[in-house]
């Protein structure tokens, strides 16, 4: 996934010449979250790996963070509602980006720099050399098994931990106890086009629809993030005090977002 495919462009920038491999399960990557980008992240696309135009081609620039404070009964209107967010694009570059997209064309561009990419592949057995040896692993795929010997192994695997969990270095996360629900939409209006002349013209008419935008209720707040090709994420975060595990449906998720007027809106 992402971590593996950021690592190998980046190696392969710093060390030219190197003989870089990355072994990916999936054939297809599909949306993902994680799609708002905060300017450290940024930072290190940019300096670091050299995709700031790449960004801007292919991604929406990000108009930092939003947030709409809504009545108790959940009723009031788009232009009714508090605001907290921007007037004017921030000094620091961030971006609303489409994982599935930059996951793809990060391994495009590794496959193009010399990069040995296999896709469809399991990782079948590693192990681990001491004292100054290779490590050794076989990779299974569609064309058969292969052996490898490298001098350095990342794990990349995320929350499978396949090296970790072999050399029993897992360790247990403190994990907040919250709940969330997400998904994909398209058709979603454009904020910027909806409701009064006065809505627009206090924040100066910058692009909220750039903005993460956050409708913020008692206990949870509901998230909307832009992309590119008409594709709007939306989901809710939540303490699972206040969580209705059966809102976790397509059809019964999007009656329960429009109980809210301004997110029905």
């Amino acid at each position: 996934g992402l971590a593996g495919s950021l690592l190998a462009h980046q190696l392969s920038r710093a060390n030219p010449g190197r003989r870089i491999a990355v072994f990916e399960k999936k054939t297809q990557f599909a949306h993902n979250v994680g799609e708002s980008i905060v300017e450290l992240g940024s930072h290190y696309l940019i300096r670091r790996l050299g995709l700031s135009s790449y960004l801007y081609e292919r991604h929406f620039p990000k108009n930092g963070l939003r947030f709409f404070f809504d009545s108790e009964g959940s009723d009031a209107p788009l232009e009714a509602m508090s605001e907290i967010g921007s007037s004017s694009l921030p000094f620091h570059p961030a971006f609303q980006i489409d994982r599935s997209r930059l996951e793809h064309d990060l391994l495009e561009q590794g496959a193009k720099a010399g990069v040995e990419v296999r896709r469809g592949v399991d990782v079948e057995k590693i192990e681990v050399g001491t004292a100054g040896e290779p490590h050794r692993l076989v990779v299974s795929g569609p064309d058969g098994s292969r052996s490898y010997e490298a001098r350095w192994l990342v794990d990349a695997s995320g929350r499978q931990r396949v090296l970790a969990r072999q050399l029993g270095l897992h360790v247990d996360e403190t994990i907040l106890d919250n709940a969330s629900v997400f998904g994909w939409f398209r058709g979603v209006r454009d904020v910027d086009q909806m409701g009064p002349e006065s809505f627009r013209s206090r924040v100066r008419y910058t692009p909220r629809r750039l903005s993460t935008m956050h409708f913020a209720y008692r206990g949870y707040w509901i998230w909307f993030i832009p992309l590119q090709d008409g594709v709007t994420s939306v989901g809710v975060v939540c303490d699972k005090r206040f969580f209705d595990p059966s809102i976790a449906t397509p059809d019964a998720f999007f009656a329960w977002l429009r109980q809210h007027k301004a997110v029905a809106s």
